[in-house]
């Protein structure tokens, strides 16, 4: 269960945009689980290099609500 709420926390965890309680959860939750702290390293690289390529090549990208809609669906037809 906590690998759950850590993963689904780690988008706003990323953008500084969590409160206290849910900041310290999720950074404690990092610290002592490596495979959400895998996933977390990988969220960085992707953003990083969602941004590199979106100023290079001026890329526009979908808007994130949707994007992460869509991440959300896709997650729970593949669970079904």
């Amino acid at each position: 269960m906590d690998c759950d709420k850590s993963v689904e926390l780690l988008s706003d965890f990323r953008d500084g945009l969590l409160g206290d309680d849910d900041r310290l959860f999720v950074d404690g939750h990092l610290a002592g689980c490596n495979p959400c702290a895998g996933i977390f390293k990988d969220l960085e690289a992707i953003v990083t290099l969602a941004r590199a390529v979106s100023v290079e090549q001026e890329v526009s990208f979908p808007d994130e609500d949707t994007f992460w809609q869509r991440i959300t669906v896709a997650r729970v037809s593949i669970v079904h």
